[in-house]
């Protein structure tokens, strides 16, 4: 990832770019918002299907259209929690949840698993031509063929090198998701024995789990991910050490 500058646009707005990688950016433009997530689209044919050169698609080359496909914003749209506490007797339960709307997160490590033939995705695109051979292989303008599938525009496509191509590039996106989740951020269940000590000295245990599970998540990656603190280069992932759960036991005494 690098920081970048950029001139004044022929358009007439100053913009700034930080946090690019290949044909990504979140750009500050006039008008925008802070968090603004651009990328260089696919060369694409007339009527806006992907123009493939021997079934491999590529970005365009005119400088005009650098950075105009507009993804989204990386900015949660709204943040919100919901914690209680339910005692009974000496026992109490407490539990919070917390969630965002809205947002990007982008997985850097789903496209370079693409690339390598190691994803999900690739794997069932083998696997749907596998069983359909007959209409899913595809050859290449040297008479070659390769194990094929069918893109979303309805044309046909080498795996091993369409994917190895969109990988490569990280312009697809395919690897931008929304990063609405919600989780139970902290549970704890606790007792208390009243009067243990002496007279108005009590001695509580609790037992506490914290980021335990995601009630509701669609990125394939925790969406609050982070490779650094930098302003713009939050929700990036790139084989980022994944999210973990913590379990600790408080004791505590009143008096």
């Amino acid at each position: 990832l690098e920081t970048y500058k950029t001139s004044t646009g022929a358009d007439g707005y100053n913009q700034q770019g930080i946090g690019t990688s290949s044909s990504m950016a979140i750009l500050y433009k006039k008008g925008g918002s802070y968090g603004d997530l651009y990328t260089t689209d696919f060369a694409r044919n007339a009527d806006g299907s992907l123009k493939l050169y021997d079934g491999v698609p590529a970005t365009s080359q005119d400088n005009k259209d650098s950075f105009k496909k507009y993804l989204g914003n990386m900015n949660a749209k709204t943040q919100l929690g919901w914690h209680n506490t339910f005692t009974y007797k000496g026992l109490s339960l407490y539990f919070l949840i917390d969630g965002k709307i809205g947002g990007k997160v982008i997985s850097f490590t789903e496209a370079y698993l693409d690339r390598l033939g190691l994803s999900k995705r690739t794997g069932e695109a083998r696997m749907l031509c596998e069983a359909d051979m007959d209409h899913l292989m595809f050859q290449d303008s040297e008479g070659d063929w390769y194990p094929g599938m069918t893109l979303p525009d309805g044309q046909i496509a080498p795996i091993q090198k369409y994917y190895e191509q969109i990988g490569t590039l990280r312009s697809s996106e395919d690897y931008v998701y929304d990063g609405t989740n919600f989780r139970l951020r902290e549970l704890s269940i606790g007792y208390t024995f009243k009067n243990l000590l002496g007279a108005g000295r009590n001695l509580s245990f609790s037992l506490i789990g914290r980021n335990l599970f995601f009630l509701y998540k669609n990125a394939p990656v925790d969406p609050e991910t982070s490779i650094t603190g930098q302003n713009g280069l939050g929700n990036i992932d790139i084989f980022n050490m994944p999210s973990a759960r913590s379990f600790g036991l408080s004791a505590s005494i009143s008096f």
